[in-house]
């Protein structure tokens, strides 16, 4: 199993890994290089909206905010992190596949599909499309725990999933059909 996890990341990465070299794009600009929140100190970075009023999203503000501090305005950083978290969904979305379908060939293929797709080229390559991932990594890790009865860490990647992106809110009801249909089955 880990193999398959190991060689669906490594694809992951390899699909992707030409954005590295990519300049900053569309809202990459006023969310990064010319945001001078990013420059605020922790505690206000919390309650900093991002980029507009209205849009609380701590957890991209935070991790926008520190690879700024390391890396300066450099977009090869920003690229590498969206790559990795990309490679890092898909292993989640296959090791959740796993639990509800418990058939490997399937998890594997559906995961597959998922980190080749060009669908997830407008998430990977813009440095702002992090919040997408972090969003879908933080609700299949939440989706995960809370199947194998890990239900306070559930709760926290449930807080960091919203925290990214406050579409993430229909993870509770994402959750709740899927174990109503289990316990019918």
């Amino acid at each position: 199993m880990w193999k398959r996890s190991a060689g669906l990341a490594l694809l992951a990465l390899l699909v992707y890994s030409n954005s590295l070299g990519n300049d900053f794009c569309y809202d990459d600009r006023p969310a990064i290089v010319d945001n001078e929140d990013l420059n605020l100190p922790m505690g206000e970075l919390f309650w900093t909206p991002y980029i507009l009023p209205g849009l609380w999203r701590p957890v991209m503000t935070i991790i926008h905010a520190g690879l700024r501090a390391m890396a300066g305005p450099h977009p090869f950083w920003f690229h590498a992190v969206n790559v990795l978290g990309h490679a890092a969904v898909v292993v989640l979305l296959y090791q959740l596949l796993l639990d509800l379908l418990g058939r490997p060939r399937v998890a594997f293929v559906a995961a597959l599909l998922f980190a080749v797709h060009p669908l997830h080229t407008e998430a990977v390559t813009p440095a702002v499309g992090l919040m997408e991932i972090l969003a879908a990594g933080f609700m299949l890790a939440a989706w995960l725990l809370h199947c194998r009865g890990h239900w306070i860490a559930a709760a926290a990647c449930f807080l960091l999933a919203i925290g990214s992106k406050e579409s993430s809110v229909t993870l509770p009801l994402l959750i709740l059909l899927a174990d109503r249909k289990s316990t019918r089955l």
